[in-house]
């Protein structure tokens, strides 16, 4: 969970919230940046929450570079928002979630690759809230008013840089709208950044350690464990030394005895010389 100036920012995936790993705040800037790590095919949400609430605000939702879209913040019931995906109709989402970034070799993609991808980014503004309007739904329903969902990227396999994971959207699942007018105004007065890879590609970018092998534990048995409390000390000492010695006299029985050979004496025969072989 982020926190800048009284409002936090987190992003939940699979209903757990990541973790946040080199958490960099920009006091001049108001801006507030991190990574964390990214699971292909996990859905994910953003949620926002203003703890002092001052003034009326708007939560403005990036994400790889595309807006959802804003959630207005008016101090009462509306201090904390979950944004879950694109819209479909008053009663559906399509939910966020993780996926390959796609590349190709088409040079004509060459310059197409936009710098955040791989990037969730909320702006806080201030902004004008009115009531809420029942109007929308009827709206809503206008061949005008619906918006196609964005789609996947594709970028040239040369301008990746070291991006493995976008954005895109899943299956529709039930989310009741609420409609609240609201105009945003004014310059951003906080940023919250997430930039979302693989957990392989932080750890080899040593901004998430790597996990340490347990040591194997070795799990004794009532046989290979020996009392050595001072009442059997002596005995048990005296049992270990006959042990010992029998084990050395099995193991010098083993060892084979090496016979020692004479050595051959070459002798050359005369011709004509007879050797009598029978016994003398």
């Amino acid at each position: 969970m982020l926190h800048l100036k009284g409002y936090s920012v987190w992003v939940v995936i699979a209903g757990t919230s990541a973790q946040e790993y080199g958490v960099e705040v920009l006091e001049g800037q108001n801006e507030v940046k991190c990574w964390i790590p990214s699971e292909e095919g996990k859905t994910f949400e953003i949620r926002i929450k203003d703890n002092e609430y001052h003034t009326p605000t708007d939560a403005g939702v990036f994400v790889d570079g595309t807006s959802y879209g804003g959630k207005p913040i008016n101090g009462t019931e509306l201090r904390e928002h979950c944004k879950r995906g694109f819209r479909t109709s008053p009663t559906t989402v399509r939910p966020f979630m993780f996926s390959r970034l796609i590349v190709t070799d088409d040079d004509s993609l060459m310059c197409s690759a936009s710098p955040d991808i791989g990037e969730i980014k909320v702006i806080i503004r201030h902004t004008e809230i009115s009531a809420p309007s029942h109007h929308h739904v009827s709206r809503w329903t206008a061949s005008g008013t619906k918006r196609n969902a964005p789609t996947q990227i594709t970028v040239h396999e040369r301008t990746k840089k070291a991006v493995d994971h976008q954005t895109s959207l899943g299956q529709d699942i039930q989310s009741q709208a609420r409609f609240i007018e609201s105009k945003p105004y004014g310059p951003p007065l906080l940023t919250f950044r997430f930039r979302y890879r693989p957990i392989a590609m932080l750890q080899a970018n040593g901004i998430v350690p790597r996990k340490r092998a347990r040591s194997q534990e070795v799990e004794l048995g009532p046989e290979d464990v020996i009392d050595i409390s001072s009442d059997s000390d002596s005995g048990e000492l005296d049992r270990l030394r006959e042990r010992i010695r029998l084990l050395e006299g099995r193991q010098q029985e083993r060892v084979p005895k090496k016979i020692k050979r004479e050595p051959s004496v070459k002798r050359e025969l005369i011709v004509g010389e007879v050797i009598d072989l029978t016994e003398s």
